[in-house]
């Protein structure tokens, strides 16, 4: 059961969207924060309705603060895109708290979300190898370990949490540093599971650094990597993206597994590893079925062996699997 006036300072970065928003901050209300930290980018030159979306946000959220919280505005009256004005937020965060929790709009957390990041960011509070603590779960279903929660190289910001002192080496450009690319060749091979694999997250990062892709999360992951920082995540899936629409930046496909996942909720006290250690199985299931997509190369490849029959059709069947 969800404690009210939760200890645990909450930042709820926020932009356009207000169906959005009626939900996912209606679990923070829920949640009854003493410390709330809410910023909000500002509205698009070029988008005409974006001054009248934003102020609509902004109200909401004033106005439905009803419970004793000290909070902090950060509204910013023009545009600076996902990359600053997420990552800009996060530092303002972090100079103000020594630990908390980050939740964008578009993501709806269960109501163990909030009292798991609390209870782990006091756990691992002094443990400077753990740098990262998740809210989603991307296994479809396959637990890993006997706890409830398990250690990833991975680190997923759909509903997260960390501490000041580990954000404090984040920078927006951090991919200028040739010395971290030189961190970064080493470590790689140490954390991913192929080829295939080194390949895509090198290029995640360099479409980052030539301005490909306006975000701040690469550059957070690029960080835990050359850190050789450990990522938790949970064994049930905490938090739901309600994003995957044409109205969002990133994620516009609302046919992706990913997609409005069903929220599961987490029984406490909670049941740790013996062991801290990644479990190198649950990353190499991620990497295939997220980032190298090999279940929709699976499919394709089923769809066009259908009519193959007999001893033909199980030898090209084991070649996919």
């Amino acid at each position: 059961m969800l404690e009210n006036n939760m200890k645990t300072p909450i930042l709820y970065l926020v932009f356009n969207r207000l169906d959005l928003v009626e939900k996912s901050f209606a679990k923070i209300k829920n949640a009854r924060p003493k410390v709330l930290f809410v910023a909000a980018d500002g509205p698009r030159a070029d988008a005409i309705e974006d001054e009248r979306k934003c102020y609509d946000v902004r109200n909401y959220i004033k106005q439905n603060i009803d419970w004793e919280c000290e909070v902090s505005y950060l509204f910013r009256e023009k545009n600076l895109g996902c990359g600053l004005a997420v990552s800009q937020a996060i530092s303002w965060f972090f100079e103000n708290v020594e630990e908390g929790i980050i939740l964008e709009d578009d993501c709806l957390p269960g109501n163990s979300f909030f009292p798991f990041c609390e209870e782990l960011l006091i756990k691992y509070r002094d443990n400077k190898k753990v740098y990262h603590i998740g809210g989603s779960n991307w296994q479809k279903g396959n637990k890993r370990g006997d706890a409830d929660y398990y250690f990833s190289n991975i680190p997923g910001i759909w509903g997260w949490a960390t501490w000041s002192d580990r954000w404090a080496d984040y920078k927006f450009d951090i991919f200028k540093n040739k010395e971290n690319w030189q961190k970064l060749d080493k470590r790689l091979p140490e954390i991913t599971n192929s080829e295939e694999e080194k390949v895509f997250q090198l290029k995640c990062f360099n479409s980052c650094k030539n301005n490909q892709i306006d975000t701040w999360d690469y550059q957070w992951r690029f960080l835990v990597f050359i850190k050789k920082g450990l990522c938790i995540v949970p064994n049930k899936n905490l938090v739901s993206n309600l994003g995957h629409r044409e109205d969002s930046a990133h994620t516009k496909d609302s046919s992706h597994w990913r997609a409005n996942l069903n929220i599961e909720e987490m029984g406490f006290p909670l049941k740790h590893p013996k062991r801290i250690a990644v479990n190198r199985k649950a990353d190499k299931f991620l990497a295939d079925h997220l980032f190298l997509n090999k279940t929709k190369k699976k499919n394709i490849a089923y769809k066009y062996l259908k009519k193959v029959k007999g001893k033909s059709f199980k030898l090209f069947k084991k070649i996919i699997d």
